[in-house]
């Protein structure tokens, strides 16, 4: 983990989980989490994921991920939901 100051991983994944607070979780959950929002802020600041769209000329591909998961029109890193969901923080509502 970087150890940077910049909690916008920490905040995003706080949003769609439970418990709330880090303080609420167990030990293990909370080095998962740590780990899960680091690997979201690199998510965030990679720009992994960004390409929507691409052109050459006159063709032009657009993706679509029917997989992807947004908050707040912010992507998550799968490989954070992935952990968080592991770990119990995460679950999958049906």
């Amino acid at each position: 983990m970087s150890g940077t100051n910049d909690r916008r991983g920490e905040d995003i994944l706080l949003s769609l989980i439970y418990p709330k607070t880090i303080e609420m979780m167990t030990g293990e959950q909370q080095v998962e989490f740590a780990y899960a929002a680091e690997e979201q802020l690199q998510f965030m600041t990679s720009g992994a994921g960004a390409v929507k769209r691409e052109s050459l000329g006159d063709a032009s591909v657009t993706y679509a991920d029917p997989q992807t998961v947004t908050c707040g029109g912010q992507e998550i890193c799968p490989t954070a939901i992935a952990r968080l969901m592991k770990c119990g923080l995460l679950t999958r509502w049906i």
